[in-house]
């Protein structure tokens, strides 16, 4: 792990403290001479998101978590579920496109792959392919297919994260990079790293799932459709606004909701002065979003397509981080509303049929963002 960092990551610590660089857990080594054939650069800001913790589960549907703590290596493992399961860590096997701020300062995000008792990959055809597939590295999109990451700790049906198994012993959990717990990582929220005098990973790497599953509630319910893109900006400088994302494109994305490790922050407000926030897809029901938000934040409060961030923001997202602030991430999303009429395969929550897909700058979509590229089966 490198101390020295980038002149633009130097600034970042001297504003969140002025010391220390980020800690990350023992990984394999990267392949002796390998080189990146060209500088790293930031991976896009604006991220299709999942409704899956794993993105897989066991035969009796649950998501399964493993008993014991997080090793490299090939380990043969008793799931959750009772069924043998084999993980498997090669040396030099790394996520090639962690955000460039973790990456100059020498973390890394070891892939697995994991194997059930049949001996076929749980993540088969499962995988997160970057929009700039070659930006990182020449396999970035394809590495990712059928490889999982670990992480400490397990998430319950009911949306409560622990780091213990039902026998009060350690637990992680091994999630398909497909997975919002895999795709946090790949995005930079790292739950083993620390930072000297800086935020905590963890509660960032929880928020993240949290906003990526549009688990407002915090109780386990996602309120979103996969492939519906979503921007997270937080105040540490991981993931940042792109401020000219608006002018590429033709859908702009608008303010959706704060986030801390627990699900959704009131810190919108409408025109009225209410508190609110704007749901991500359009044919949730907000009374139910309600009924679920109320949960963790008693009180008057509305969920509004007119839902805005408080004051001017000529600053941007991150000038909102300023100063201390009850959230970690901030969201902000498209207003899909053109999917009202097509139920697709849950109908509660009328997730688009990916048919007659449309194209955008960054791929085919259904419905201005409902569904996945094509190559994701």
């Amino acid at each position: 792990m490198r101390p020295l960092l980038p002149a633009a990551a130097l600034l970042l610590f001297a504003l969140l403290g002025g010391k220390g660089c980020i800690r990350a857990s023992p990984s394999p080594a990267p392949t002796p001479g390998a080189e990146r054939a060209s500088p790293p650069v930031r991976p896009d800001h604006v991220n299709p998101q999942t409704n899956s913790y794993l993105a897989w589960t066991g035969e009796d549907g649950s998501d399964v978590y493993f008993p014991g703590t997080v090793q490299g290596g090939t380990r043969t493992l008793t799931g959750s579920d009772g069924k043998r399961y084999t993980l498997t860590s090669e040396a030099g096997d790394l996520d090639p496109c962690l955000p460039d701020l973790l990456r100059d300062a020498g973390a890394t995000l070891p892939l697995y792959t994991l194997t059930g008792e049949d001996g076929g990959n749980v993540c088969a055809a499962q995988g997160y392919f970057t929009q700039r597939p070659g930006a990182c590295s020449a396999d970035a999109g394809p590495k990712y297919l059928g490889k999982a990451v670990v992480s400490p700790g397990r998430w319950t049906p009911q949306g409560q994260f622990t780091l213990t198994a039902e026998d009060g012993g350690p637990a992680f959990s091994v999630s398909c990079t497909s997975g919002a717990v895999g795709i946090c990582q790949h995005w930079g929220y790292l739950p083993t790293a620390t930072w000297d005098g800086g935020p905590d990973l963890g509660r960032l790497y929880q928020a993240c799932v949290r906003a990526a599953r549009a688990e407002y509630g915090g109780s386990g319910k996602s309120f979103t459709c996969p492939g519906t893109y979503v921007d997270f900006v937080d105040g540490v400088g991981i993931q940042t606004q792109d401020p000219d994302y608006p002018n590429k494109h033709k859908q702009s994305l608008r303010f959706e909701s704060a986030w801390d490790e627990r699900g959704a922050v009131l810190f919108g407000v409408t025109d009225g002065g209410l508190r609110c926030v704007r749901s991500r897809y359009g044919n949730v029901n907000p009374e139910r979003l309600r009924d679920d938000l109320k949960q963790r934040s008693p009180g008057p409060f509305t969920v509004s397509d007119d839902c805005q961030l408080p004051g001017p923001t000529d600053g941007g997202l991150a000038a909102y981080f300023d100063g201390g602030v009850p959230f970690l991430l901030l969201t902000q999303s498209w207003s899909n509303r053109s999917c009202q009429d097509q139920a697709g395969p849950d109908s509660d929550m009328g997730c688009p049929v990916c048919q007659a897909r449309k194209h955008h700058d960054f791929g085919p979509v259904t419905c201005d963002g409902g569904c996945f590229p094509d190559r994701h089966p």
